[in-house]
């Protein structure tokens, strides 16, 4: 259990804890995703966790929604550059290794809750969003996708 803390740090000197949040899980990175939003991506049991929190009440902060990936890792624990977010399409970008053992791209829409929009057998550590379509960057490729999750090219690199 890691406690999500609301603090104000109006008066540096002194730091107040408005209100926290136990939830199961450890958010490695918290990323704002609106007004009094963030979405967190971190450890539950031995898989990858991914919560939204509302934060706009400091003094009682909630999980609203959450998808877990079991037995699975993020390059997001260690690097937060392997996260993307868009907030004109809400869509974040979220690589894994899952069970099978291979590097996966993983597009998560954030509304009132967070829903899966494609899961894709593509090794991308890096994604840029467009106005037409998103830019996966992996090891020696580059693929474009358009916003149903198709991809419409690619080139290797090197």
């Amino acid at each position: 259990v890691d406690p999500l803390y609301a603090v104000d740090l109006a008066d540096p000197a002194r730091p107040r804890v408005l209100g926290y949040l136990k939830t199961p899980g450890f958010s490695e990175y918290l990323h704002p995703v609106g007004e009094g939003l963030l979405l967190g991506v971190g450890l539950h049991e031995r898989g990858v966790k991914i919560a939204l929190f509302d934060v706009s009440n400091p003094a009682a902060p909630r999980e609203t929604s959450n998808l877990t990936i079991a037995n699975a890792y993020t390059p997001v624990f260690q690097d937060h550059h392997a996260f993307a977010y868009d907030p004109s399409t809400r869509l974040a970008f979220i690589p894994y290794v899952g069970h099978h053992g291979r590097l996966r791209t993983l597009f998560i829409e954030v509304g009132r809750g967070l829903a899966v929009k494609a899961d894709l057998d593509l090794p991308a550590e890096r994604a840029f969003f467009t106005e037409d379509g998103v830019y996966l960057v992996g090891w020696r490729m580059v693929w474009r996708l358009n916003y149903r999750f198709e991809k419409i090219g690619e080139a290797v690199l090197g």
